[in-house]
């Protein structure tokens, strides 16, 4: 969704009987923003926007991915350069031919401040090196935290960009009334709130994998 559809939703909950259709050609106008009533709430809304991300975060947990990567060259360290939405490794398989071979989950050491991973494998002095080239490792990995950008489009810009589930972006307009709308309907606007916040809590994670041992070097703050 992009962030005027977010918007035009958290206006509609909080101003229902309003005239204003909250629509496309309002924003782009300018008619939200010149509108007495609308615009003290449109120039906070993206301060709450980005704390109701936050909070799905917080509460749902990064989202968890997963790719095949291989050997940096004469290393025992995988090859995430140019995985740009690295933020954290949850596992590695070790994987021949698409098949996991051997132990099903190595061990690895993880260095959070370089983002370098350094795979545990005992086996591997045997191999020749047309065999070590032919290994594969499939990592699973939490993605970074994304949330709006310094600079961003405040009408255009889609949340889909920065990988926010459309289920969380409906429920984000809720949100942004709890905060927005506590000084005109105080006992309306916790009412919403917690309506957003039950959903974050009830709402299972995309993905799951169990964890691998792994001998980290940093917490992650």
């Amino acid at each position: 969704m992009k962030l005027w559809e977010i918007k035009a939703q958290a206006l509609r909950l909080m101003f229902a009987d309003s005239e204003i259709t909250f629509s496309y050609e309002d924003f782009k106008q300018g008619v939200i923003e010149d509108n007495a009533n609308t615009r003290e709430k449109l120039i906070r809304m993206d301060d709450s926007i980005k704390r109701a991300i936050d909070m799905y975060y917080s509460y749902c947990g990064n989202i968890n991915k997963k790719v095949k990567v291989k050997y940096k060259e004469n290393t025992y360290l995988l090859d995430i350069d140019d995985i740009e939405d690295f933020g954290y490794p949850t596992r590695v398989d070790l994987v021949r031919k698409s098949r996991v071979i051997g132990q099903e989950k190595l061990d690895y050491h993880y260095d959070s401040l370089v983002k370098e991973i350094e795979v545990v494998f005992d086996n591997i002095e045997h191999l020749t090196d047309l065999e070590k080239q032919d290994l594969d490792f499939l990592l699973y990995y939490e993605m970074k935290r994304y949330n709006l950008p310094d600079n961003f489009d405040k009408i255009e810009y889609d949340l889909d960009d920065i990988f926010i589930p459309q289920d969380i972006q409906r429920q984000i307009p809720k949100y942004i009334k709890g905060e927005l709308y506590e000084e005109d309907e105080p006992s309306m606007a916790m009412i919403s709130k917690n309506e957003y916040l039950g959903y974050l809590i009830n709402r299972q994670k995309d993905f799951s994998v169990a964890q691998n041992k792994v001998k980290s070097k940093f917490r992650r703050g």
